[in-house]
C-alpha cells in the first residue's frame, strides 16, 4: 500500500492542505495572450532544469486510509523523511520517524516511492510531451494568476495532466491541481493538490495532499488513501553536487 501512495515533488509538488480560495475573474484570454504568455512561462522555467538537479526537502507526511464505501477510517500513520527529488532520475529517501496508530515502528517498514520521476511541462522537451494553453484569470490564494490547461500529447503515468496557476506579476507558479496522464491498477482515482513557491529561480513545494483510491481484491478492498504532507525545509540540489538552503 504504501509503495502506491504517489509522488511528492514532480510538480513533480501547499501552504494549506486542502483546495485553494480561487475566484474566476471572468476575464477573456484570446488565443494570441496565450501563446506568449506560455512562450514567457518557457523562457522562465528551462533554464531552472539546467541549473539545478533537483530538490532535496525535510516532510512530515500524515497518511489516512479510509474504507471508501462507508469512510470508516481505517489507519493513520505519520512519517519523518528527508528526500531528494531529482529532476531526471529516481529519487532518494531517509526516512527518519514512522508512527502507526499512535505507534512508533522501525523505520525499515515503510517503503517509499522512489519511482522515476515524469515528464516536466516547462523543460526544454515540454512541447514533446504537453499541448498547453492559457484559459483564464483566476484568483488563488489571494493572488491573481493565469489558469493554465496542461494536456499530454500521449497520456502515460509518466505524464501530468491538470491545472498550474502562475502569477501574473511575475508567472511565479504558485499551485497545481490535477493528476497523472494514466491511472496505472489497482489504482482507480488519483489527485493532488500541491502549494508551491519561488525562491530565486527554483520552484519548490511547500505543503500539499495527495488523495489516492484503490482496490485490491481481498488483500486491500477499495481503500482511499489521504496524505497531507508540509516541507520544513527544502534544499536545492545544483548541477555540480553543491547545495543552498532555501529559507
Amino acid at each position: 500500500m504504501k509503495k502506491l501512495i504517489p509522488f511528492i515533488c514532480i510538480l513533480l509538488l501547499l501552504s494549506t492542505a486542502s483546495s485553494p480560495q480561487s475566484r474566476d475573474l471572468g476575464m477573456t484570454i484570446t488565443p494570441a495572450l496565450s501563446k506568449k504568455v506560455i512562450s514567457r512561462i518557457q523562457d522562465k522555467y528551462i533554464p531552472m532544469y539546467k541549473k539545478y538537479q533537483g530538490i532535496e526537502s525535510n516532510q512530515k507526511v500524515e497518511i489516512k486510509t479510509y474504507d471508501s464505501k462507508t469512510s470508516e477510517l481505517l489507519s493513520t500513520a505519520h512519517v519523518h523523511l528527508i528526500r531528494k527529488d531529482y529532476f531526471y532520475k529516481e529519487p532518494e529517501v531517509e526516512v527518519l520517524q514512522y508512527i502507526v496508530d499512535g505507534k512508533e515502528e522501525e523505520t525499515s517498514k515503510y517503503e517509499p516511492i522512489k519511482s522515476q520521476p515524469g515528464y516536466h511541462v516547462f523543460d526544454e522537451n515540454g512541447d514533446i510531451h504537453y499541448k498547453t494553453q492559457v484559459i483564464g484569470y483566476k484568483i488563488i490564494e489571494g493572488q491573481q494568476c493565469y489558469e493554465v490547461s496542461v494536456t499530454p500529447v500521449k497520456a502515460t503515468k509518466m505524464h501530468y495532466q491538470g491545472m498550474l496557476y502562475y502569477r501574473v506579476s511575475d508567472l511565479n507558479l504558485v499551485y497545481s491541481s490535477g493528476s497523472i496522464g494514466e491511472i496505472p491498477f489497482p489504482l482507480k482515482e488519483l489527485h493532488s493538490d500541491l502549494s508551491i513557491v519561488c525562491m530565486n529561480d527554483l520552484t519548490v513545494i511547500s505543503s500539499g495532499i495527495i488523495t489516492a483510491r484503490l482496490d485490491i481484491p481481498v488483500i486491500l478492498p477499495d481503500r482511499r488513501i489521504v496524505s497531507r504532507f508540509t516541507v520544513l525545509k527544502n534544499t536545492p540540489i545544483l548541477n555540480g553536487l553543491s547545495t543552498k538552503e532555501v529559507k
